[in-house]
């Protein structure tokens, strides 16, 4: 069985909300790649979490629940 790590495929068929979020120090996953995912989505949003790094549930968790919770409330 082959595995591809290319997702871009399948985010281009996704119709429900997507959020993407990216901590703003990410080098494993930049923010750059959060946005691009994101024009790939019809329903997909982008959210960067300022002085953040590739944990940014642990590093920040204040500001990563604020934006999980905002997504959330506006689906």
């Amino acid at each position: 069985m082959s595995v591809s790590s290319d997702w871009r495929p399948l985010l281009e068929r996704l119709t429900i909300s997507v959020l993407f979020l990216a901590g703003e120090k990410n080098p494993m996953w930049p923010p750059s790649h959060a946005e691009a995912a994101t024009k790939l989505c019809r329903q997909g949003t982008a959210r960067i979490v300022k002085n953040a790094g590739h944990a940014l549930n642990l590093e920040k968790p204040k500001e990563c629940n604020q934006q999980l919770l905002s997504f959330i409330q506006g689906v």
